[in-house]
């Protein structure tokens, strides 16, 4: 608040005179440079804290070695955030509303069918996945080291809050168009949104092994497999209707795991 005086307090710049709207448009730059200038060091403060935990793990990390590694006084970093549980559940939101769009472009797609519709939530992360296998494997594990465990529980709980919603909406629209056959249309999306997260612990300890026993990669892939058969039995649908990505992640990550064996 201070170096600047609020607009309500401000003297009113005397009409008609360039010395008056110069002051006026010298104090709106003012207030829009340091709001740009908050929002900037928030995200430069999430994006460290980020990097961080997945290098140290949350536990490891304390709010003072984030001050240090800022470069940034004390009171700054509490400015933004009153806690480190804080810090975790900004960088979970920001997380959660990088997503939404892409949902929502899914949901507006009244042109597609409501399993293409489906297919396309899981597409999201199909993609990226497939073309990021080195940096998926990284950040899973990272992210499922002992230490961040409250982190993977807050983005568990939080994407089940965020997307059950669209899933719902989905397995609705399925039901009434008689392509899903469910007796549980108004909840069965958050079901296997819920299914899918608790199984993720298993997924993710399962992916970080494979560094150490890349020769597990069956099993997972086995494992994917069941999981892909469950979601479509769930929905009264044949076999690999839906595709959750076990076989577009499969090659590449092989390829990958291969390679760094030979290395």
């Amino acid at each position: 608040m201070y170096g600047w005086i609020p607009a309500q307090l401000s003297p009113p710049a005397k009409q008609g005179t360039q010395h008056g709207r110069f002051l006026l448009a010298l104090n709106r730059r003012s207030v829009y440079h340091r709001a740009m200038d908050a929002t900037t060091r928030r995200s430069e403060l999430l994006d460290l804290a980020q990097r961080l935990f997945l290098q140290d793990g949350y536990d490891s990390t304390p709010i003072a070695r984030i001050i240090e590694e800022a470069g940034i006084a004390k009171g700054t970093f509490y400015h933004h955030f009153k806690s480190k549980a804080e810090l975790v559940e900004a960088l979970v939101e920001r997380h959660v509303n990088g997503l939404l769009p892409a949902y929502d472009a899914a949901l507006a797609r009244t042109d597609l069918s409501p399993i293409a519709q489906l297919q396309r939530f899981f597409d999201i992360s199909i993609v990226w996945k497939a073309s990021n296998i080195e940096l998926m494997v990284a950040t899973i594990q990272a992210l499922y080291q002992d230490d961040n465990i409250l982190l993977r529980k807050r983005m568990n709980e939080r994407n089940v809050e965020a997307f059950s919603p669209y899933l719902n909406e989905v397995v609705r629209r399925g039901a009434v168009a008689g392509v899903f056959r469910t007796p549980y249309v108004d909840r069965l999306g958050s079901f296997l949104l819920s299914m899918m997260t608790g199984l993720a612990e298993a997924q993710g300890n399962m992916v970080a092994g494979l560094l150490d026993h890349p020769d597990n990669i069956d099993a997972y892939a086995e494992f994917m497999e069941m999981v892909e058969h469950s979601i479509n039995r769930m929905l009264g649908l044949e076999d690999r209707t839906i595709n959750i990505g076990a076989r577009a992640i499969l090659e590449p990550l092989r390829a990958y795991l291969t390679a760094r064996s030979t290395q």
